[in-house]
């Protein structure tokens, strides 16, 4: 929880600080997003801004010392009978006790009409947590609060990577879209779909080559198309972002070679117990979870980190001894096994069916 003291900014600053807290929060509430500063400092004739065509009038005030709080707010009382407003916001810069707040109140009654409305130190960091994109303006509060600086800067990469995301998931929808083209349903296809109806999460592993990505994507496709998920999120890649986007359809997160590539992808899961709550976060919220990663790279992190084992049971192996010799024959006669290779010349062509053909049947 933030802890500013607001007494590092000048009047003028914590007053237009205030505005665009009270902005922020009665915008939110679908009130009104129209708040004027009437004053820069100086004799502000009981108004510091106004909202709703002047019918709610505010006040800020950075009070130091406790003991003149009431001595100032006294002087208020009469301009603000004096304006009649249909609602009066009061907000100060200290933090208030429950006696104080009701005897605030009864002083500005009736204008003062909802607690909500009586705005103290603590309120405005409360405020400041849910409205980041005011504290950003403010800067003169947290650029010398170095946890502050990291945080925000924390979210503006978590930020790019989300845009990046939801990039990648677009052209991989377009993948999953066409993966009927050449998608063979072996025994793996059924399997996984129990998994994930039993379970929300399957992690897919195997040697290179033995259709992990495709066999995700068919199972997105079919609880896209047929289990009532509508939205997919996609990471390719080392160290996944475990966020938790604010969705309420059921959605699909989906990825790939999550552990990397190869033995020299350093970077890994490091905190195993966060991703277990990622995946029991998904689980409840009626999500589902599909990775793919290879069976080595996969055996590698459990031997640096025993605690990977309890992945175990989510774990389904794809390997050339669970084809059976129709699948493989069926697999190979696919076109776009073939054609969506891309080779240089006749001969590689042949080099690399012809691998394909001993890799499946010499077995």
């Amino acid at each position: 929880m933030y802890n500013f003291d607001f007494h590092t900014l000048e009047p003028a600053e914590f007053e237009r600080l205030v505005a665009d807290l009270v902005t922020a929060r009665e915008s939110a509430a679908k009130q009104t997003n129209f708040v004027v500063i009437t004053q820069n400092g100086g004799p502000d004739r009981g108004v510091d801004f106004r909202l709703n065509n002047g019918k709610i009038i505010g006040q800020a005030k950075r009070i130091k010392n406790e003991k003149d709080l009431f001595k100032i707010l006294e002087k208020e009382v009469s301009r603000v009978k004096a304006l009649m407003p249909e609602r009066y916001i009061l907000i100060v810069s200290i933090t208030l006790s429950f006696q104080q707040r009701d005897k605030i109140t009864e002083l500005f009654s009736p204008f003062i009409r909802e607690d909500s409305d009586l705005l103290d130190r603590s309120n405005l960091n409360n405020l400041l947590e849910k409205h980041k994109d005011v504290l950003l303006k403010h800067n003169k509060l947290w650029l010398s609060n170095t946890h502050i600086l990291q945080e925000i800067i924390s979210e503006a990469i978590n930020k790019a990577l989300t845009s990046l995301s939801e990039k990648n998931t677009i052209a991989e929808l377009q993948e999953i879209s066409r993966v009927g083209e050449y998608f063979v349903s072996t025994s793996h296809f059924p399997e996984g779909m129990n998994a994930l109806r039993k379970k929300g999460f399957l992690i897919i592993t195997g040697d290179p080559g033995m259709g992990k990505t495709t066999l995700a994507r068919a199972l997105c496709h079919y609880f896209m198309e047929e289990g009532g998920y509508r939205k997919l999120f996609y990471h390719h890649g080392i160290n996944p972002p475990l966020y938790m986007p604010d969705v309420k359809e059921k959605s699909i997160f989906f990825l790939d070679d999550f552990l990397g590539s190869n033995i020299y992808d350093k970077a890994r899961i490091e905190n195993i117990g966060f991703f277990e709550q990622f995946i029991d976060k998904l689980y409840v919220d009626g999500h589902l979870l599909i990775v793919t990663t290879r069976e080595y790279i996969y055996q590698q992190e459990k031997k640096a980190n025993p605690r990977f084992r309890q992945l175990d049971t989510f774990k389904h192996v794809i390997s050339l001894k669970g084809y059976s010799r129709e699948e493989k024959l069926q697999i190979l006669k696919r076109p776009p096994l073939l054609m969506t290779c891309k080779f240089n010349n006749s001969s590689l062509f042949i080099q690399q069916f012809l691998f394909f053909y001993l890799k499946f049947f010499l077995r």
